[in-house]
């Protein structure tokens, strides 16, 4: 007989109580926040901000030790969703413009952009990437699902680079058009692509009409060997609907297996357990064996869900809303099943904080030293930039003879000469002269002091100025009207030429 797990509300009054408020400096909102999967890493929390900035949170619990970081700003559109990779190595986020981000953990760069749902032919920035999700456990797989309704499954590896530190290459494994029923999606919130913990099952929000939940499961029964997760069933509820899933982190044994070679939904020698949620306040839990959900916890609240996320031991469910209420669900012990240990070895379940600790001890160094080589590129190229923009010891010295009325060498000179009277000219003439010796924008103006009267002003460039920067001659160019716009009025100008 299974019986309600009780919950000590000293202890839940209690644990509500902040240990730490982190103080972030924005002018946003956050939209998303997620730790890392690893305990090694339990001390990591992203922070998503509707303005696209992204922060990482060092111990958060801590407040002497507690380090905010922001890793970089997306100004191309809002950010959608994000996940971590099994290993924590990796994020991927996901834009309304058509974007998947790869940002480098690890090595604390951004490694790359991918736009995955157009055709080259059909090049649409405009399409949004709703829902995107690392594998548990083959550290390989990418899903990425768009509003164009099709489900890309990516193949990636990581590669040493001695310019980059690492690169992310990819292959699209598999893409499924004919998932999604909806015919637009776009007007659809569905999101919170799902694998289970032995990546042997996906799931994805699907649409129908009115109040009806549609969850389409796909299965590969090998999922190391790289192929193709088929469509396995679907999970149709009435009353209510669903945009987002969220397996639980464990696998359950099935006591109705009685052949290994059997990999049906009901008599599959695993089973698995998934949450569903809706913006309609409906939370389901559905066991694969079962066509029907086992849960439906219909309006939990007042307020839409926001979002679902589940303990490492699969016996918490945590439900956030709009309002920004945080609701619990507590499962007793094998209320939900006999979860798989990692010492299954058919399973195949990863132990990846021994993976990451082995992995780290052995490349840790060679981050470091690339980390401490870039950070002295970066020290010189700004230094350069600086030299550039300040100008060099010879540009200084030029500056001191130019104040005791000399030309100096990559100063600007400008020049005023009256010509004769010039009843006929209209308009202003810009030309450009360069030879061996030096270089003149010459400007040819109509009235600049006196009506009729011809005025010529001349820039001189530096003898080492390269002839074909046009920036540069633009730059200047600029700079001229800024001292003669004061006394001229809207005057036409004819297009440059260059002798």
């Amino acid at each position: 007989m299974q019986y309600s797990p009780t919950v000590d509300k000293l202890k839940l009054q209690s644990a509500q109580t902040p240990i730490n408020i982190v103080g972030i400096r924005s002018r946003s909102k956050i939209t998303s926040l997620k730790f890392a999967n690893l305990t090694s890493n339990s001390n990591l929390l992203v922070a998503v901000y509707k303005n696209g900035e992204v922060y990482i949170v060092e111990n958060p619990e801590n407040q002497a030790s507690c380090k905010v970081t922001q890793i970089f700003k997306h100004v191309n559109g809002l950010l959608l969703d994000f996940s971590w990779s099994a290993d924590d190595q990796l994020l991927a986020f996901t834009s309304m413009n058509n974007e998947v981000i790869i940002y480098d953990v690890f090595y604390q760069k951004l490694m790359c952009t991918l736009a995955l749902h157009t055709e080259a032919d059909k090049a649409d920035s405009s399409v949004p990437v709703k829902g995107v999700a690392f594998d548990r456990n083959s550290n390989k797989y990418l899903l990425t699902l768009g509003d164009d309704k099709i489900l890309n499954r990516l193949e990636y590896h990581l590669e040493n680079d001695p310019e980059e530190g690492r690169k992310f290459k990819y292959t699209i494994s598999q893409r499924v058009e004919d998932l999604i029923t909806s015919p637009k999606l776009n007007k659809a919130a569905v999101k919170k692509l799902s694998w289970s913990r032995d990546d042997r099952v996906l799931s994805c929000p699907n649409t129908a009409k009115g109040k009806v939940a549609m969850i389409s499961l796909l299965h590969n029964h090998n999922p190391t060997d790289g192929e193709t997760w088929n469509d396995w069933c679907k999970f149709v509820g009435n009353g209510f609907k669903c945009t987002m899933t969220q397996f639980s982190p464990c696998v359950y044994r099935n006591r109705n297996n009685f052949n290994d070679s059997d990999s049906t939904p009901k008599n599959g020698k695993y089973y698995y357990i998934l949450a569903t949620a809706s913006y309609d306040s409906t939370i389901a839990i559905w066991n694969t064996c079962a066509s029907a959900p086992l849960i439906i916890a219909n309006e939990v609240s007042a307020n839409g869900i926001q979002d679902i996320c589940w303990d490492n031991d699969g016996k918490f469910l945590f439900i956030t809303t709009t309002a920004g209420e945080l609701l619990l669900g507590v499962f007793s012990a094998n209320e939900l099943g006999e979860p798989v240990g990692l010492d299954d070895k058919e399973c195949g379940l990863m132990d990846f904080d021994a993976i990451v600790k082995e992995f780290k001890a052995r490349e840790t160094p060679i981050r470091d030293a690339w980390l401490a080589s870039h950070s002295k590129k970066n020290e010189k190229d700004t230094e350069d930039n600086k030299n550039t923009k300040t100008g060099n010891g010879s540009d200084k010295k030029g500056k001191k003879e130019e104040k005791n009325g000399k030309t100096a060498k990559s100063s600007l000179k400008i020049k005023q000469e009256k010509g004769k009277d010039d009843t006929n000219r209209k308009g202003t003439n810009i030309k450009l002269e360069s030879n061996n010796n030096d270089k003149k924008i010459i400007i040819d103006l109509e009235g600049f002091e006196e009506p009729k009267k011809k005025t010529s002003q001349v820039i001189t460039l530096d003898d080492d100025d390269d002839e074909n920067d046009d920036f540069k001659k633009l730059a200047l160019l600029t700079k001229f009207w800024e001292v003669v716009k004061r006394n001229i009025s809207n005057r036409p100008c004819s297009p440059v030429t260059e002798n």
